[in-house]
Formats: C-alpha cells, structure tokens, sequence
C-alpha cells in the first residue's frame, strides 16, 4: 500500500545519482528524493516561472538521469518614436479645417458640391 502512496517508486535508503545542469555547471549529485521537484527544494534551487526545466518536475528521479534548468529573463524597453507634422495648404479646405492622410474622407456630395 505504502508503494502506491508512493506513486509506485521506490528510492533506496542510499540514493540515487543524477546530472544536474544549471546555470552554465554541471554537476553529480546523490539524492533519496523521489521527484525532480523535491530534488531541486532540497538542493535549494531558486525556480521562477519563467524558467525552464526538462523533465518536469513531477517526474520521478532515475538513477543516471540529466535535469537540466534554462534560466530566461523578461526584459522591457521603452523607446520614444518622433514624428514630424507637415501643413501643406489644399484650395479646398478652410484656415479651419484640416484632414489627416488617411483619416478621414470627404462625402462623395462634398467632395463634388464645389464643382458643380
């Protein structure tokens, strides 16, 4: 019963040794735990949800196994985009008025009102 509990694995009283590879080491370590996720709490590796871990941490530990933890970062920058405004004069419009390039079209009836 206890080994079902158990998820059917059982780590010998002396361990396992798996390869761990993080940040840019690798190393041999020796662990009685049972899952990647224990394993990583009892060597105290800090994980964030942006970083990567192959196998999952749900996995069971095998003897000779490589765990390996991608470090990702999120980076955010600003940058100021310019723009320049140009006035150009068009016959058609009033001091008032003005049109952006593509904002706005004249009514078909306006547009031909002062030509008729």
């Amino acid at each position: 019963m206890l080994l079902l509990l158990m998820g059917c694995q059982s780590v010998k009283a002396d361990g396992i040794s798996v390869h761990l590879h993080i940040d840019g080491t690798d190393r041999v370590v020796h662990s009685t735990a049972p899952t990647v996720r224990i394993l990583c709490q009892q060597l105290d590796v800090q994980l964030t949800a942006l970083d990567h871990i192959t196998p999952p941490l749900w996995t069971p530990l095998e003897p000779g196994m490589t765990i390996t933890v991608t470090r990702t970062r999120q980076e955010r920058r600003e940058v100021i985009l310019t723009s320049t405004v140009k006035t150009v004069r068009d016959e058609f419009l009033t001091p008032e008025e003005s049109r952006g390039r593509g904002s706005q079209r004249w009514p078909l009836g306006r547009a031909l009102s002062g030509n008729l």
